[in-house]
């Protein structure tokens, strides 16, 4: 109990209330955790939000780039704050429910020992009892040495008449007799004293080393488990890179891919370079690395665009085992011109993904709209929506 901090000279019922209390606490932090890493995604859209427009998402303001900076790094320091602090409440909850199950089994050793303390009290209530029964037999045999002891003098004085000798050698055979009677009977009851104590240590050492059975057979399970989560540890530790790595070249050539249908050779050609944080780059055909900063707006949503969909594809592969089924798209065609046909091609580079069930995309490009299989047009005339389809 010491180890579990709680005071050594608890009784059984104020052991169950702090086994309660354990489960309140834990219940308690989970809920914390789970409060705080609801807001901490709810900051994660935000910001997920800021980085794809320059307007407030919650009063839909614009937003000048220091500002829309400085508030990118408050939220990311926010959401770094939490995620200590779900670290720390992790290993608070590890604590406590390691605390409930010292408790618990210190609750349980505890319950086996008031079990064991009535039955000695029953023992001893019995013992008790034969105690008063040896007692009554002892008053008994005295009464019945007293009578005997009234016979004998009786019979000594009609003895007394006959030959002493004969007296004197029938009265050390008795004597004699009557010594080794007592000597037996002591030597009996010694014996009889003699089985109990040691019926009593026996069953004894058999409770003893039925719980040292039990306590051996829970330290061997307990071992074989940390064995093979401390294999299952060091075997994830060690395949991690090269799993990390095998998503990043995964990641990196479906981006390519989609990249490369998108520009269809009518544009330079870019190559696109994922690292280790999954951060991308572009490289020149010369060789040199630009950040996403330096490329011009239609470059930078097509790049968005090809990146979203491979890592998309790529959480769904890996937590499904399929790729996606549906694409929903805002404004894909923002930042891009209709001179250079990057419209048109996007249009025609989406339509060509069969890998994808069913693409929705809401745009003001008709151009965009015109490579859409149904197309559902959303307008307003004096106030009031409606809505046409057009085929």
């Amino acid at each position: 109990m010491e180890q579990a901090g709680l005071p050594p000279n608890q009784s059984v019922e104020e052991l169950k209330s702090s086994l309660a209390g354990f489960d309140d606490k834990i219940s308690s932090l989970k809920a914390e955790q789970e409060a705080t890493f609801r807001s901490m995604q709810q900051d994660q859209k935000r910001a997920a939000s800021l980085a794809e427009e320059n307007k407030c998402p919650l009063c839909i303001q614009p937003l000048t780039g220091d500002y829309k900076t400085d508030l990118l790094k408050r939220i990311t320091q926010e959401n770094i704050e939490r995620e200590k602090a779900i670290t720390n409440l992790k290993l608070e909850i590890a604590t406590l429910q390691k605390s409930k199950r010292l408790a618990s089994e210190a609750y349980s050793d505890l319950q086996t020992c008031v079990t064991r303390s009535n039955d000695l009290k029953a023992r001893i209530s019995e013992e008790e009892n034969n105690f008063n029964n040896l007692q009554a037999e002892l008053s008994a045999q005295k009464s019945l040495e007293a009578e005997q002891r009234s016979e004998l003098e009786l019979l000594q004085f009609e003895i007394s008449r006959f030959d002493l000798s004969e007296l004197q050698a029938a009265k050390e055979k008795k004597d004699q007799s009557l010594k080794q009677y007592y000597e037996l009977e002591s030597d009996l009851r010694t014996k009889e004293i003699r089985k109990k104590d040691l019926s009593r240590q026996l069953d004894d050492i058999k409770n003893r080393i039925n719980l040292a059975q039990e306590k051996l057979e829970r330290v061997e399970k307990i071992r074989k488990t940390i064995d093979v989560l401390s294999a299952i540890r060091d075997a994830y530790r060690s395949i991690q890179p090269k799993l990390r790595s095998e998503f990043v070249k995964v990641l990196r050539n479906f981006v390519q891919q989609v990249l490369d249908s998108l520009v269809a050779g009518e544009t330079p050609m870019l190559n696109v370079v994922i690292d280790e944080t999954y951060t991308p780059y572009v490289k020149s055909e010369a060789g040199v690395d630009r950040e996403v900063t330096n490329l011009s707006g239609g470059e930078r949503t097509l790049l968005a665009f090809a990146y979203r969909l491979g890592l998309g594809q790529l959480i769904m592969q890996s937590r499904t085992g399929h790729g996606l089924s549906i694409l929903m798209l805002d404004e894909p065609t923002e930042n891009l011109g209709s001179e250079d046909g990057s419209i048109e091609r996007l249009a025609e580079a989406i339509s060509r993904f069969k890998a994808i069930e069913q693409i929705i995309a809401v745009t003001h490009s008709e151009a965009f709209a015109a490579k859409g299989d149904h197309v559902i047009i959303l307008e307003k005339e004096a106030g009031v929506s409606k809505i046409s389809i057009e085929r």
